[in-house]
Protein backbone atom coordinates (compact mmCIF):
# COMPACT_ATOMS: atom_id res chain seq x y z
CA UNK A 1 0.00 0.00 0.00
CA UNK A 2 2.58 2.17 0.75
CA UNK A 3 4.68 1.05 -2.62
CA UNK A 4 1.50 2.69 -4.34
CA UNK A 5 0.86 6.04 -2.50
CA UNK A 6 4.32 6.53 -3.14
CA UNK A 7 4.23 5.57 -6.90
CA UNK A 8 1.26 8.47 -7.57
CA UNK A 9 3.28 10.93 -5.64
CA UNK A 10 5.77 10.78 -8.31
CA UNK A 11 2.74 11.23 -11.20
CA UNK A 12 3.49 14.20 -12.78
CA UNK A 13 0.18 16.53 -12.59
CA UNK A 14 -2.09 16.63 -15.08
CA UNK A 15 -2.03 17.92 -18.27
CA UNK A 16 -4.94 20.26 -18.46
CA UNK A 17 -3.51 21.38 -14.60
CA UNK A 18 -0.12 22.46 -16.67
CA UNK A 19 -1.89 24.13 -19.30
CA UNK A 20 -4.10 26.42 -16.83
CA UNK A 21 -1.11 27.56 -14.39
CA UNK A 22 1.06 28.35 -17.68
CA UNK A 23 -1.27 30.26 -18.97
CA UNK A 24 -2.09 31.82 -15.86
CA UNK A 25 1.47 33.00 -14.93
CA UNK A 26 2.13 34.38 -18.67
CA UNK A 27 -0.81 36.23 -18.26
CA UNK A 28 -0.20 37.87 -15.19
CA UNK A 29 3.48 38.80 -15.62
CA UNK A 30 1.58 41.04 -18.12
CA UNK A 31 -0.20 43.19 -15.45
CA UNK A 32 1.81 45.79 -13.61
CA UNK A 33 0.45 44.52 -9.88
CA UNK A 34 2.93 41.43 -10.90
CA UNK A 35 6.05 43.48 -12.66
CA UNK A 36 9.39 42.06 -10.64
CA UNK A 37 7.52 38.96 -9.39
CA UNK A 38 9.32 35.82 -10.24
CA UNK A 39 7.30 32.53 -11.96
CA UNK A 40 6.77 31.00 -8.55
CA UNK A 41 5.45 33.65 -6.84
CA UNK A 42 2.93 34.42 -9.31
CA UNK A 43 2.38 30.95 -9.33
CA UNK A 44 1.60 30.89 -5.52
CA UNK A 45 -0.59 33.53 -5.66
CA UNK A 46 -2.87 31.75 -8.80
CA UNK A 47 -3.28 29.09 -6.20
CA UNK A 48 -4.80 31.18 -3.68
CA UNK A 49 -7.10 32.79 -5.78
CA UNK A 50 -9.00 29.63 -6.67
CA UNK A 51 -12.29 29.57 -5.06
CA UNK A 52 -13.85 25.85 -3.73
CA UNK A 53 -14.91 25.07 -7.04
CA UNK A 54 -11.60 25.38 -8.91
CA UNK A 55 -11.88 28.33 -10.75
CA UNK A 56 -10.36 31.77 -10.71
CA UNK A 57 -11.74 34.93 -8.21
CA UNK A 58 -12.83 37.91 -9.91
CA UNK A 59 -10.93 39.60 -7.41
CA UNK A 60 -8.85 39.75 -5.59
CA UNK A 61 16.59 21.89 -1.92
CA UNK A 62 15.32 18.72 -0.18
CA UNK A 63 14.06 14.99 -1.84
CA UNK A 64 10.72 15.18 0.53
CA UNK A 65 7.77 16.15 -1.07
CA UNK A 66 6.54 18.55 1.28
CA UNK A 67 8.45 21.90 2.14
CA UNK A 68 11.29 21.87 4.56
CA UNK A 69 9.30 23.74 6.93
CA UNK A 70 6.50 21.26 7.58
CA UNK A 71 9.11 18.35 8.48
CA UNK A 72 9.01 18.96 11.88
CA UNK A 73 5.12 18.87 11.56
CA UNK A 74 3.38 15.79 13.23
CA UNK A 75 3.22 12.63 11.44
CA UNK A 76 -0.26 13.57 10.75
CA UNK A 77 0.07 16.54 9.21
CA UNK A 78 2.75 15.04 6.87
CA UNK A 79 0.86 12.75 5.84
CA UNK A 80 -2.16 14.95 4.77
CA UNK A 81 -0.11 17.30 2.71
CA UNK A 82 1.39 14.20 1.19
CA UNK A 83 -2.20 12.59 0.55
CA UNK A 84 -3.23 16.38 -0.68
CA UNK A 85 -0.77 15.85 -3.63
CA UNK A 86 -1.73 12.32 -4.24
CA UNK A 87 -5.03 13.93 -4.77
CA UNK A 88 -3.74 16.57 -7.32
CA UNK A 89 -2.00 13.85 -9.40
CA UNK A 90 -5.10 12.30 -9.28
CA UNK A 91 -7.68 14.14 -9.36
CA UNK A 92 -6.69 18.00 -10.31
CA UNK A 93 -4.92 20.46 -8.53
CA UNK A 94 -8.45 22.24 -8.10
CA UNK A 95 -9.80 19.28 -6.07
CA UNK A 96 -6.80 18.91 -4.08
CA UNK A 97 -7.20 22.53 -3.18
CA UNK A 98 -10.73 22.49 -2.31
CA UNK A 99 -9.67 19.50 0.09
CA UNK A 100 -6.80 21.60 1.15
CA UNK A 101 -9.20 24.58 2.48
CA UNK A 102 -10.76 22.32 5.01
CA UNK A 103 -7.87 22.12 6.64
CA UNK A 104 -5.53 23.91 8.59
CA UNK A 105 -4.13 27.28 7.15
CA UNK A 106 -0.64 25.54 7.79
CA UNK A 107 -1.61 22.70 5.30
CA UNK A 108 -2.94 25.27 3.01
CA UNK A 109 -0.04 26.74 2.63
CA UNK A 110 2.59 23.96 2.68
CA UNK A 111 0.10 22.41 0.21
CA UNK A 112 0.86 25.28 -1.69
CA UNK A 113 4.37 25.30 -1.58
CA UNK A 114 4.61 21.70 -2.31
CA UNK A 115 2.67 22.15 -5.67
CA UNK A 116 4.66 25.48 -6.44
CA UNK A 117 8.44 23.24 -5.72
CA UNK A 118 6.79 20.40 -7.99
CA UNK A 119 4.75 22.43 -11.02
CA UNK A 120 6.90 25.37 -11.70
CA UNK A 121 9.91 23.36 -12.69
CA UNK A 122 7.61 21.09 -14.36
CA UNK A 123 6.62 24.11 -16.54
CA UNK A 124 9.89 25.40 -17.18
CA UNK A 125 11.24 21.89 -18.46
CA UNK A 126 8.48 21.00 -21.10
CA UNK A 127 8.73 25.23 -22.47
CA UNK A 128 5.41 26.04 -21.09
CA UNK A 129 6.74 29.42 -19.47
CA UNK A 130 9.91 31.37 -20.03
Amino acid sequence: MQEHASSRREQEFREHDLERFAGEIERRRGRPEYRGMGGEEILKKSLRELNPEGEKRENGGSVSLIPDYAASASPETKQEIEHLLDVASRDGIAHADTLARKSSAFVLDAFHDAVVGRLYPELKRRGKIK
